[in-house]
């Protein structure tokens, strides 16, 4: 089977495989062929030859086609029955998205110089790395720096009093309902900066986003429903705007200690449960993080 190492995120990599007979070794087609293919969460998905996905090039040259989505380790299986009896494995790594606005703290490049590392031999360790110690200080934290790719997703709550709801992290409001009788129907509409105003108050001037929405008595004639779960609706762009410079630094000392970690050790996998020990006990990182940790919002 071939196929290169590495590919980016979205790259289309074709599986070839060549089948020959056991007993001349020429080029010969199986009776049957499959293959598998495991994704980097795990997920596997069987492709069949006629018809299916798997392609005959000529006698006994076969490809697969496949569309990357996912940054990490991919896994392909070929298997030929009959008379070209054959199994081909490969493995290769998909690079992750450099300009992706979601979910890593720090670019690879950025890593690479604070390391000293050139060329790309290292980047499926520096991807994995930066990909770890992001989600560790997500996790350390109990918010994430990110924003929301949707700026109108809907998420519920239940009201912490009559008068106040705690939320995840807003950057932008669109609209907040309430069901007042607890029976999931959203019927009543609040006014912003009327009926209800976004705190702390000048959290978007600083950067940060709001975190509870509060009742303005003077203007509401009813209270939040804190009686009745699952009794608020809201809706918004979530997250942070960009990651703090200090949450950029953390990231980035729990990458780098992640890396000298793979490097000093043969046959070490870099994980996000790798990255969390190191978040929790080096006491730069729980400096630089402790300004940012929120308690988590029971519903």
């Amino acid at each position: 089977m071939t196929l290169e190492s590495m590919y980016d995120l979205g790259q289309q990599p074709r599986i070839t495989e060549t089948f020959t007979s056991i007993s001349t070794g020429l080029p010969v087609d199986p009776t049957d062929i499959t293959a598998t293919v495991k994704k980097p969460d795990g997920t596997v998905t069987t492709y069949d030859y006629n018809p299916g996905a798997i392609i005959r090039d000529s006698l006994g040259v076969y490809h697969l086609d496949l569309t990357t989505d996912q940054p990490g380790t991919w896994a392909a299986r070929i298997v030929g029955t009959g008379a070209a009896a054959d199994v081909g494995t490969v493995t290769f790594y998909v690079r992750s998205d450099p300009t992706a606005t979601s979910v890593n703290y720090l670019s690879r490049d950025d890593l690479k110089n604070t390391v000293s590392l050139g060329g790309s031999y290292a980047d499926p360790d520096i991807d994995r790395a930066l990909a770890a110690a992001s989600r560790a200080v997500d996790d350390a934290c109990n918010r994430r720096f990110y924003p929301d790719a949707n700026a109108n997703s809907v998420r519920y709550y239940t009201p912490q009093a009559f008068d106040r709801i705690l939320i995840d992290d807003l950057l932008t409001f669109t609209s907040l309902k309430t069901s007042q009788f607890g029976d999931g129907t959203f019927t009543t509409t609040w006014t912003l900066n009327n009926t209800i105003v976004l705190e702390p108050l000048n959290a978007s001037a600083d950067g940060w986003p709001y975190t509870r929405i509060k009742l303005n008595p003077w203007r509401a004639l009813l209270g939040f429903p804190h009686w009745a779960p699952r009794s608020v609706e809201l809706t918004g762009k979530f997250g942070w705007a960009a990651p703090p410079a200090p949450i950029v630094q953390a990231t980035g000392l729990v990458a780098k200690r992640l890396l000298e970690r793979s490097k000093s050790a043969v046959g070490i996998v870099i994980t996000t449960e790798m990255a969390t020990r190191i978040s929790s006990s080096d006491p730069d990182v729980r400096t630089l993080l402790s300004t940012y940790i929120r308690e988590q919002i029971i519903l």
